[in-house]
């Protein structure tokens, strides 16, 4: 076995913009509308949802929540 030699000095790795601890100057923003646009879900993803589950789908209809709450005022 061989001894290897020792590498060149190696130069130092530059140094960060900013400290270890330090945050943001200022945070990032999103406008409301790229806020809502990324968090809906389309009715058929809604509805692969569901089918995936197992659920039925008729239990979600509206048909389905104004009869429960036609049955809970009585």
């Amino acid at each position: 076995m061989q001894r290897m030699q020792t590498p060149e000095p190696v130069n130092a790795p530059s140094a960060f913009a900013h400290g270890a601890g330090s945050r943001p100057q200022q945070t990032p923003y999103h406008s409301p509308d790229l806020r809502r646009q990324t968090s809906r879900l389309s009715s058929t993803t809604l509805s692969q949802l569901v089918t995936a589950s197992g659920l039925n789908l008729a239990a979600f209809s509206d048909e389905a929540a104004e009869r429960k709450l036609a049955e809970a005022a009585l």
